[in-house]
């Protein structure tokens, strides 16, 4: 009787301390709580019963953005272990090295996308224009390149005075792009289009014999020969070797020792590079019976013919070569041409060739656009650094 008196007075001496409580039977009391994290009433009965078939506490429950949910009975309440954090309180993890490369990348690309993007274009619709509209609207060409200059220079100008030096420099490179693609697209047209436009604004002449004179067909844009004409073979003469030789080969009436009967030299050469290799002439249609056709060479003079290449210069260094190997005269100056069968699909092949130039250009272009639009993301980036320190 005094033992469970004394065991009686320690349960309530225990019940008013903070430490842990205990049944009167000596066993640990189990707290239980509200559905606001309090802790129940001691005087609940339910608070001093166990659910049955759980061992777990009740613990509030939250939302996922980590605020408290209120019921009103808290029996209802969802039972999780004590120590189990509610949800959304979790510490982040740290990113992993990939994912670190990933949004560093992404940074990257944002920042110098935009420029080397917009200079791409420039590049590229200069380019094209120049190429295709340089015959017939030049004068619009010059026009629209003189604009994008005082555009670009007072763009230019206006940044740096308004401190905006990434800005300025962006319109630096689109004068770049725009100037740069001016250029390819001259070089386009001068190699390829001007040729290709020339070909309905000069004559076309029928039924050539071999032995006519060059002189006389000056201004042809293509001859059909007579039937019996075609390139001599047998007679090639070639000014360098492998894919760079400029081959060429004289054009006769298919007589045997008629070559060296012509009294004013041979006028008219079938020409070709890097197609004879191993002593056979395999430029263009000459082995075509069917073809009896030249598509005229002219030789162009002028500013950016002198910067495109000498091909015409080194069609004659072949054509010299010919005549004191075989010990035969040239007309001076002889009609170069491309032997083929169909003159007008000929000359379309040089608009396939224009549009791939076009295309290489544009592409390789871009290890030009990137760095510096690269560069102009760094000036940007040390801009918002030096306002961020201010």
């Amino acid at each position: 009787m005094q033992s469970r008196t004394s065991m009686a007075s320690m349960s309530s001496m225990q019940s008013s301390a903070s430490g842990p409580r205990y049944n009167p039977d000596g066993t640990l009391r189990v707290a239980r709580y509200n559905a606001d994290g309090t802790l129940r009433d001691e005087g609940d009965e339910g608070a001093r019963s166990r659910r049955p078939g759980s061992d777990a506490y009740f613990v509030p429950k939250y939302n996922p953005d980590g605020t408290l949910i209120k019921h009103d009975d808290p029996d209802e309440e969802e039972q999780r272990p004590l120590l189990e954090p509610p949800p959304g309180s979790e510490a982040k993890k740290p990113p992993t090295p990939a994912k670190k490369f990933t949004a560093s990348l992404e940074h990257i690309v944002l920042l110098v996308a935009p420029t080397a993007l917009r200079a791409w274009v420039v590049f590229l619709a200069s380019s094209l224009l120049t190429t295709f509209c340089s015959h017939y609207l030049s004068a619009l060409v010059i026009f629209g390149l003189l604009l994008g200059c005082v555009v670009a220079v007072r763009g230019m100008v206006n940044s740096c005075t308004h401190g905006a030096p990434a800005r300025g420099l962006a319109f630096v490179v689109f004068l770049i792009a725009g100037l740069s693609g001016y250029l390819a697209g001259m070089y386009n047209y001068t190699v390829y289009m001007r040729d290709f436009f020339r070909f309905h604004e000069r004559r076309k002449y029928a039924n050539v014999l071999p032995d006519e004179l060059a002189a006389a067909h000056a201004d042809a844009s293509s001859l059909t020969f007579a039937d019996i004409a075609r390139p001599d073979t047998r007679l090639l003469g070639a000014y360098g070797s492998g894919i760079n030789a400029y081959c060429v080969a004289p054009i006769i009436s298919g007589v045997s020792g008629e070559l060296f009967n012509m009294t004013n030299g041979v006028q008219f050469w079938a020409v070709g590079r890097g197609c004879c290799r191993g002593g056979r002439f395999d430029c263009w249609s000459a082995n075509n019976p069917q073809a009896h056709s030249g598509l005229v060479i002219p030789n162009s003079t002028g500013f950016f013919s002198e910067l495109v290449g000498h091909d015409m210069h080194y069609y004659m260094e072949a054509i010299d070569m010919a005549c004191a190997k075989y010990g035969v005269n040239a007309a001076d100056p002889p009609m170069i041409v491309y032997w083929v069968t169909d003159p007008e699909l000929a000359r379309h092949l040089f608009v396939s060739k224009a549009w791939l130039f076009w295309f290489k250009a544009g592409i390789l272009s871009l290890t030009v656009w990137v760095p510096l639009g690269a560069m102009v993301a760094l000036v940007k980036s040390e801009v918002w650094s030096a306002k961020a320190q201010h």
